[in-house]
C-alpha cells in the first residue's frame, strides 16, 4: 500500500481507503463523486511537481489533484 503521490507516470492502481485524519468528510464526498471509491482503479497520467498537480485516469474521466491531497489517499499497486 503506497500514497497516490508515490505513484509514477503511467503506474496502475486500485484505490483503499483515506487517510481521514487529514481529509474532511466533505473532501472524502467530493473525491467519492469523482469516482475515487475503494477498488477504483487508477492511473497516473501526468505529474507536475511545481504546479504541485497530478492528473489520473479513474472511470474514464482524468481528475486533477493537488499532491499535498494525494498524499492522504491510500492504493494498492498492480
Amino acid at each position: 500500500m503506497i500514497s497516490l503521490a508515490e505513484l509514477s507516470e503511467k503506474e496502475k492502481g486500485k484505490v483503499l481507503t483515506f487517510d481521514r485524519s487529514f481529509i474532511s468528510a466533505s473532501q472524502i464526498t467530493e473525491l467519492l463523486e469523482l469516482g475515487f471509491y475503494p477498488g477504483a482503479e487508477i492511473k497516473c497520467l501526468e505529474t507536475s511537481p511545481l504546479l504541485d498537480k497530478m492528473i489520473f485516469s479513474i472511470g474514464g474521466i482524468k481528475v486533477g489533484l493537488r499532491i499535498k491531497d494525494c498524499q492522504h489517499i491510500m492504493v494498492q499497486t498492480n
